[in-house]
């Protein structure tokens, strides 16, 4: 890419970030992302930390302006660009991770020489304030947009680097809030208002639109060849195909702004928590429910994003800190007793006796099965430290397991909760004989607690 060295100012809507969040990761055991590194380096709030394209540097943006180059190995600062002089809101790359172009409140969109530090191409916005700034796929163009308070229009700008004049494309009273390109190339799907439109970039018209929210539209991310996922300002997430078509809605969370994301293999969205809370929430794509929160912050996270093999996740807090965290393989939590048979900790969750129940065998055959709402829950059982089931999602059928009890000994059965499904908690049902009658009982797990039935067959005063 050829980037020619300018300078220049025009006119241009000025843009506000309003509020996102979101969901979801995987079925997992213990807990799947560890806290590794947190980088100490700015004196202001940050506002988003990105991985460049191959996955070796962090770039991150603060409240007063400053972008920070760190060595994502070591987690050492390389490098400062100053040029911006107030909130970044955007930071992207060019596929060959050359060149990166930044977008901020003060109006200013630059393209950086990653290598040098230098300004390729610095545009000043007056009186704007830009969301987002990103390179067309041939890379021979640059979008951006954003809002202007002293017009009131709002709008998105084209400018080719080979002739750089900014060329209006899109215009309205709402604010443009972000802006992505389509996983096929062909489109720069972007959000204004209550809605997200799609525009050819061919001829950069307005091929359709969509609109499923209550509130503003704050943030928009691409998954997969087909997935788009959008947070809005009432706190509803919502899931769209690249055709603008609604697929799915739900309450997510509480207003209050955070960018989005997905991990590369489209399994996971990961966001902050915007003005709630100072963690980062993970939910799992396909049953759109959380099963993970990283927690470590003292201030509102505002950004989290998968390093390019999805091992990494970088968060970026109010608090001035950006932490890093390991994607981890799945471990089976080990049991820990408080007494020699009663158990304490299922790996970091507590255990809590629900139920007592007296058995007249030691063979005992239960029934599990989800006997009100199917909402994707999935759990293990372990009873005396053996898993008797493991990553099963309940359903409306029941499922026969046989287990042996231990003679004279309490037995605990643990319910381990791998998600809090789509209506929290984890709650299964569990149908067994105790020698006399049927028992039904209830067991309910979290992400931080274990509910457990406790066996107890007494051989010195029941027969098998």
């Amino acid at each position: 890419m050829d980037l020619p060295i300018n300078l220049f100012s025009i006119r241009i809507r000025r843009i506000i970030i309003l509020s996102l969040f979101i969901f979801m990761p995987i079925l997992n055991y213990a807990q799947q992302f560890t806290l590794v590194k947190t980088l100490i380096g700015h004196s202001s709030s940050v506002m988003l930390s990105v991985f460049s394209p191959d996955g070796s540097k962090i770039f991150s943006g603060d409240f007063e302006g400053n972008i920070l180059v760190w060595d994502a190995s070591t987690g050492m600062v390389i490098k400062m660009f100053k040029g911006h002089h107030s909130a970044i809101n955007s930071l992207s790359f060019d596929r060959r991770g050359q060149f990166l172009i930044s977008a901020g409140e003060d109006g200013n969109v630059i393209i950086w020489n990653i290598e040098t530090g230098e300004k390729y191409l610095s545009l000043n916005v007056p009186f704007g304030k830009n969301s987002f700034a990103i390179f067309s796929p041939n890379e021979k163009f640059v979008y951006f947009g954003g809002t202007n308070f002293g017009s009131g229009n709002h709008s998105i700008y084209k400018l080719e680097l080979s002739a750089p004049v900014p060329k209006l494309v899109f215009q309205n009273k709402y604010y443009v809030t972000s802006g992505i390109i389509s996983s096929d190339s062909s489109q720069l799907i972007f959000s204004s208002g209550y809605s997200i439109k799609f525009l050819n970039l061919g001829n950069d018209s307005i091929e359709y639109e969509g609109e499923a929210c209550g509130g503003y539209i704050n943030s928009l991310a691409v998954y997969g060849k087909h997935g788009l996922a959008s947070w809005c300002e009432d706190g509803s997430l919502n899931l769209w195909n690249e055709y603008g078509n609604h697929l799915y809605a739900f309450t997510a969370g509480q207003k209050g702004f955070s960018r989005l994301s997905f991990s590369h293999d489209g399994k996971w969205l990961i966001a902050g928590t915007g003005d709630s809370g100072f963690t980062a929430k993970i939910w799992d794509v396909q049953k759109n429910i959380l099963v993970a929160e990283l927690k470590g912050h003292n201030g509102f996270v505002k950004s989290a994003y998968f390093s390019p093999d999805d091992k990494t996740i970088v968060t970026s807090s109010y608090d001035g800190t950006i932490k890093l965290w390991q994607v981890i393989a799945d471990k089976k939590p080990e049991l820990t007793f408080s007494k020699v048979d009663i158990p304490a900790k299922l790996g970091d969750r507590k255990v809590h006796k629900q139920s007592e129940v007296k058995i007249a065998s030691t063979h005992l055959e239960l029934f599990v099965w989800d006997r009100e709402l199917a909402d994707g829950d999935s759990i293990s059982l372990n009873i005396n430290g053996k898993w008797v089931l493991e990553k099963y999602e309940l359903v409306k059928d029941k499922l026969m397991i046989a287990i042996d009890l231990i003679p004279d000994s309490n037995n605990y059965l643990i319910l381990y909760a791998h998600n809090l499904g789509r209506k929290p908690p984890n709650t299964a049902a569990v149908s067994f004989f105790d020698g006399k009658k049927e028992k039904i009982l209830t067991l309910k797990s979290d992400l931080k607690n274990c509910g457990a039935i406790n066996f107890v067959y007494k051989k010195n005063k029941q027969k098998d």
